[in-house]
């Protein structure tokens, strides 16, 4: 059984389709004098990058392997169907993610763009948006826009849930506990402190979390200062949610 002939007009087109709005990621490149605006600037993440490789080729028909060309440096090779493309990507030092990790993440999405995978992103008009300082880091208050020529055909926009309005909790503060935030983050909170030093953190990766995280910022801080004086971590949980709890009687 003879194998036919890839069809390369038809994955490079499927290589170069846009990704949907809400799977591109943004971040400040430069900012102005006062880090009130920045100039953002979109990127893609690997994941859906290995995920567009799957659609267009099918996932036993591309494959990657790294050389490690120095202790910040690493080179991708990205083959699809016998032909490959390399690519260099270096180590993210101010970043939150493992450095060794990230230059292999970056290796990747640079040899894929040579591909055409999200090449588009690179002739993006450039957009300044509002931006503000959280310790060392700057981070993008707002998404920017995508023009019409950047967007799939045919992708529609998630309708925006409302949230409803919540009662004020009895535990005095004004805010509501983030329980959901201290069960699922309770490695990052061992002492007050961390909770400042992961708001950034948060912001990066889970910007919908990093927002609620800072409307709850005294509840987590408490929580925090539970575990630090010595309370298990479902010790410092049932405090708080003894304390959220309405009196009865």
């Amino acid at each position: 059984m003879t194998m036919s002939e890839p069809n390369w007009s038809e994955i490079q087109a499927a290589f170069a389709e846009p990704f949907a709005p809400d799977e591109i990621e943004w971040k400040p490149q430069s900012t102005n004098q006062d880090k009130t605006r920045a100039m953002a600037v979109a990127y893609m993440d690997a994941r859906n990058v290995m995920e567009r490789l799957d659609a267009a080729v099918g996932a036993g028909n591309w494959s990657d392997r790294y050389h490690v060309l120095d202790n910040k440096h690493v080179e991708c090779e990205l083959t699809v169907h016998g032909v490959s493309k390399c690519d260099v990507g270096e180590t993210n030092e101010g970043g939150f993610a493992d450095p060794a990790k990230s230059a292999f993440s970056d290796a990747f999405k640079r040899a894929a763009v040579k591909w055409g995978i999200g090449r588009y992103l690179y002739a993006l008009p450039t957009q300044w948006v509002a931006c503000e300082a959280r310790g060392k880091s700057v981070v993008l208050k707002e998404t920017p826009t995508l023009p019409a020529w950047a967007i799939p055909k045919g992708y529609k926009q998630p309708e925006k849930k409302q949230k409803k309005a919540t009662p004020a909790p009895a535990n005095g503060n004004g805010e509501k506990p983030f329980y959901a935030a201290v069960v699922k983050e309770t490695p990052f909170y061992a002492s007050p402190q961390d909770v400042e030093d992961t708001m950034a953190l948060l912001n990066l990766s889970y910007p919908t979390r990093a927002d609620e995280a800072r409307q709850h910022r005294a509840t987590l801080a408490e929580y925090a200062q539970l575990v630090a004086d010595g309370k298990s971590q479902a010790e410092a949980v049932a405090a708080l949610t003894k304390q959220e709890q309405p009196a009865t009687g």
